[in-house]
């Protein structure tokens, strides 16, 4: 960064401004042209460009590098990725023993799925990941190496896909043999082939093809056969999809359409992968059917056409203070709220006619959210903890109602008034809450809440669907009934689950 430049008008900058100007010294060429002579400057001017050849070329016969975690090459094209390791494995994943078919609505989609293209996964998986790499590439070869641990660790909801977009000098040597092989030993030789070669941080060699053939089923000479032959039409329908999402940089991965150019860790592409599962079984719930959900969203992730899927949050629910049918509620709303909030207490009538509307089938669940400009708000947020803590759910949701239905404020007399009205012990709930007894509990609910997007209260999430404000009881009864049709949806299909949000935020 540049340092500021002083001004003139500062009197304490006038005396440092005041200095000579001269001319910058330049290099006397001149004087060395009349040293040495045109035919010495000549050799030198040789020698030099022997050595920038030399060191050119040394590089490009280079080995490629693959330092931990994972590889680095030209720091200008693109780094290693951020933070957490590659995978949480240390054994290989279980490889495709079978080829995978894709369905009608898998080559119909924008970017198709097609018999030619290697496939692991099944056609009614929730989430198709399309790479579009270079063997030869130590990104795509962390990225398969990544993917396939992410496939071990879903293997009903996870496909993976691969397309040729040879980059590298050996880019398309290697691309030409992986292609035979996937056309004449089928999807399951692909990806072990796919599989060894990612453990490799080399560039490959005939002594490499011949070293892992056995363990693809061939005979060495087979192998090597392959190796050597020139294959370029089988790489042309990749190349074509290529050029037409402008595929520059490898890997380049389209997860249910979605792009990443970015060479993410494990757990950066865990979580983009348990996103659009979510967005797939939100359509799901709609009632799109399984084999068509590729089709349907690539289509809206490629082109903004298309079902798209309602966004949802994942909140959880460890230890709050829950009510309503505990055991197997098709809807959950999770409320953050605030005790000194008057549109919260007004939201607490709504949610009571709620329950009251669907019995069995409904659940509330508690996130403390007190606003700074509510001066009450955490002490009465703690003195509600300490009724769950002391006393069970029932205990807290008797504070919670007395808290909202109050009148008095929401200091120490006030509060003892409350707890004496219910007959618990005032002094040990009053200390409590001088003392902040649960204030690291509320300051993770904020702190959640802010991850999730919540600036005020209060705020609801319905089955994971953000709610803002003080909603009359017309707009949330229609809500829960068109989360009502999803949960029966999801049923039809096949998945079954306690709560929808279950079904949506479980990874399996």
């Amino acid at each position: 960064m540049a340092s500021p430049t002083p001004s003139a008008e500062d009197p304490s900058n006038r005396d440092s401004d005041r200095r000579e100007l001269r001319a910058p010294r330049r290099f006397p060429f001149g004087l060395l042209l009349g040293f040495l002579g045109t035919p010495a400057l000549i050799v030198l001017a040789m020698f030099v460009a022997l050595r920038v050849h030399g060191y050119w070329t040394g590089r490009q016969h280079a080995p490629l590098l693959a330092p931990p975690p994972a590889p680095a090459l030209d720091v200008g094209i693109r780094g290693a990725p951020r933070g957490a390791p590659e995978s949480r494995h240390t054994g290989g994943p279980d490889l495709p023993i079978r080829a995978d078919s894709p369905s009608l609505d898998d080559q119909a989609a924008l970017l198709p799925v097609t018999p030619e293209t290697p496939i692991w996964g099944a056609a009614d998986a929730l989430v198709t990941v399309v790479v579009f790499g270079d063997l030869d590439c130590p990104f795509t070869r962390f990225s398969i190496r990544t993917l396939a641990r992410i496939k071990q660790e879903m293997p009903k909801d996870l496909r993976l896909v691969f397309r040729h977009r040879p980059v590298t000098p050996g880019g398309p040597r290697l691309a030409a043999f992986a292609a035979r092989l996937h056309e004449r030993h089928g999807a399951p030789v692909f990806w072990k082939f796919a599989w060894l070669l990612s453990r490799e941080s080399e560039a490959v060699s005939s002594n490499f093809i011949t070293s892992v053939a056995p363990r693809l089923g061939l005979a060495p000479m087979q192998a090597l056969a392959l190796f050597g032959a020139s294959d370029e039409p089988l790489l042309a329908a990749d190349w074509a999809w290529a050029v037409r999402f402008a595929v520059r940089r490898t890997p380049t991965l389209f997860v249910n359409g979605q792009r990443s150019d970015e060479l993410l860790n494990h757990d950066e592409l865990t979580e983009l992968i348990h996103e659009a599962r979510r967005a797939q079984l939100s359509l799901v719930a709609q009632g799109v059917k399984r084999q068509a959900l590729y089709r349907h969203r690539v289509q809206n992730t490629l082109v903004g056409l298309g079902s798209q899927a309602p966004e949802r949050s994942c909140v959880p629910l460890e230890g709050d203070p829950l009510r309503g049918a505990l055991e197997r509620a098709s809807v959950t709303i999770v409320e953050f709220s605030d005790f000194e909030c008057s549109y919260c207490a007004e939201l607490q009538r709504t949610l009571a006619r709620l329950l009251a509307a669907f019995p069995g089938q409904l659940r509330l669940a508690w996130k403390d959210f007190p606003l700074t400009a509510h001066g009450g708000a955490r002490a009465a947020a703690n003195l509600a903890h300490h009724g769950l803590v002391s006393g069970g759910q029932g205990t807290f949701w008797s504070i919670h109602d007395g808290l909202y239905q109050s009148h008095q404020p929401l200091d120490a007399s006030g509060l003892t008034q409350l707890l004496d009205r219910l007959g618990l012990d005032a002094k040990s709930y009053v200390e409590a809450s001088r003392l902040g007894t649960y204030d690291a509990r509320i300051d993770d609910d904020l702190r959640l809440g802010e991850r999730l997007g919540v600036d005020g209260v209060p705020t609801l999430f319905v089955n994971g669907r953000k709610v803002e404000g003080a909603q009359s009881f017309g707009v949330l009864e229609a809500l829960v009934k068109e989360e009502l049709r999803a949960m029966a949806h999801l049923n039809r299909a096949g998945f079954e689950a306690e709560h929808l949000s279950q079904a949506l935020c479980s990874p399996q």
